[in-house]
């Protein structure tokens, strides 16, 4: 994989399923981390919604041809699936 620039978390998982809730509760989560890991009160208020959008942008979700797919990654992010992590 490292001749083709791939990392196995950004490999689709095939048969995961992904559903709105488990992308909006990774969302959440995830802005609630940068709030809490935000040192001063201004730094917390310049923390922004993560989106959909952004899981894509970082590989955590795949679009192939209108539908979303599970990545790895977001399946270590949301779930135990692995037993192995």
């Amino acid at each position: 994989m490292e001749g083709v620039n791939l990392s196995w978390d950004e490999l689709t998982c095939v048969g995961y399923k992904v559903t709105d809730d488990a992308v909006n509760l990774l969302c959440k989560d995830m802005k609630r981390y940068m709030v809490e890991s935000a040192s001063t009160e201004e730094d917390k208020k310049a923390v922004w919604d993560v989106t959909l959008e952004h899981l894509l942008n970082w590989k955590v979700l795949e679009r192939t041809e209108g539908e979303i797919f599970a990545t790895n990654s977001f399946v270590l992010l949301t779930g135990d699936y692995f037993s192995f992590s």
